[in-house]
């Protein structure tokens, strides 16, 4: 997986590319935790995600819970993507509101543009 890290002012957006699993997750997290000493506010892009197993949504999951005084948000899932969030009940366990259709939006949300519901 590749992942390139794309920095706006107090927001660092993570955009990732390939696939999210067992053999790439360590980097992902080990960025994201990088990133966290510097932004409160991270976006996850996965607008370039084709796959994410178990243990890529597994550290996802514990990345959240871990550092609960970050903002992260989770934007331009794919539809196969978005099925295995949802089979997985994601939006439940992580809260509706960290789910974004579009990075203008999350970036939006992030700067209290717009409301969150």
């Amino acid at each position: 997986m590749k992942i390139e890290i794309e920095k706006r002012e107090d927001i660092a957006i993570i955009n990732m590319q390939g696939e999210l699993d067992m053999s790439t997750v360590d980097n992902l997290v080990a960025k994201t935790k990088e990133l966290t000493y510097s932004y409160r506010n991270i976006i996850f892009n996965f607008a370039d995600i084709e796959f994410v197993d178990s243990t890529g949504i597994g550290n996802i999951i514990k990345l959240f819970k871990d550092n609960q005084d970050a903002n992260y948000l989770i934007t331009n899932l794919s539809s196969d993507v978005e099925e295995i969030f949802y089979i997985l009940n994601l939006k439940e366990l992580l809260g509706e509101k960290v789910f974004t259709k579009t990075l203008t939006e999350a970036i939006d949300l992030l700067k209290g543009e717009k409301k969150v519901n």
